[in-house]
């Protein structure tokens, strides 16, 4: 392998910092690369994570450390006007961080604070009978339980959206009015759908737990149960089942 390059961070012609290696460089110990990766790996020089991100001053891929990553994701924030909600959530993580550091005597991990995040989110949002962002934020944990390698978790989750979806979730922003509840109930079958992304997901998984279809629905059939039972859906999970089987046999 090559030895270590310097690296620099220069201003774009907009003024802007241009975070980042363009080329296939460590950005935390300057070791050269054999090429430019197309998704985060570990350094084999220095074994810290590399993430790859597309920066806004330039529009170009670069390889970056966490702390780089998340100076990104802020100067998107800025370029696409939303630094108000970026800087809010950032404040709402560390004083999640505070409070579990605080009731448990040790530092949380960040993916520790997410959950505990998306845990007080989907309550909210089954409060206002937002059955759509409901779903979204189940579908952000199982998203964090598939990184953290917890693969039958993921599934299990992953399932339950797609019950979920076949039951047509609806946001009604805390309306209880009964006369607006019976024009636009919480969940409408007939708008029912199936997410693309979360059947390959299912699939995904599904192969590399090793799992055929008959176990597959062994784990549907419980996680559908258990919502059907909170949440009293019209569509029964043998029929919900059904649906999804003939998608995931595609």
């Amino acid at each position: 392998m090559s030895p270590p390059n310097s690296i620099k961070h220069p201003l774009s012609k907009s003024g802007k910092e241009d975070i980042g290696n363009t080329e296939p460089v460590c950005p935390q110990c300057g070791w050269s690369l054999d090429k430019m990766p197309s998704r985060k790996m570990k350094c084999p020089s220095c074994s810290g994570f590399i993430y790859v991100r597309t920066r806004p001053s330039d529009g170009r891929k670069v390889l970056v450390t966490m702390a780089q990553a998340e100076l990104i994701k802020e100067q998107w924030s800025v370029e696409n006007g939303t630094h108000d909600i970026y800087l809010k959530k950032k404040l709402l993580f560390e004083e999640e961080k505070a409070t579990i550091a605080a009731r448990f005597g040790c530092k949380p991990s960040d993916n520790d604070v997410k959950w505990s995040l998306f845990n007080k989110q989907i309550i909210e949002n089954a409060r206002r009978g937002d059955w759509g962002l409901y779903r979204n934020t189940k579908l952000n944990m199982a998203e964090l339980l598939r990184m953290e390698g917890r693969l039958k978790d993921a599934l299990n989750l992953y399932l339950e959206i797609c019950y979920i979806d076949l039951n047509g979730p609806r946001n009604t922003g805390g309306y209880s009015n009964l006369d607006i509840l019976r024009k636009y109930p919480l969940f409408s079958p007939e708008q029912a759908f199936l997410a693309p992304g979360v059947l390959v997901r299912i699939i995904s998984l599904k192969k590399k737990l090793k799992l055929d279809l008959s176990k597959t629905k062994e784990y549907f059939l419980s996680a559908a149960t258990v919502q059907q039972n909170a949440l009293k859906l019209s569509v029964l999970p043998d029929e919900a089942w059904e649906k999804l089987s003939v998608e995931l046999s595609k």
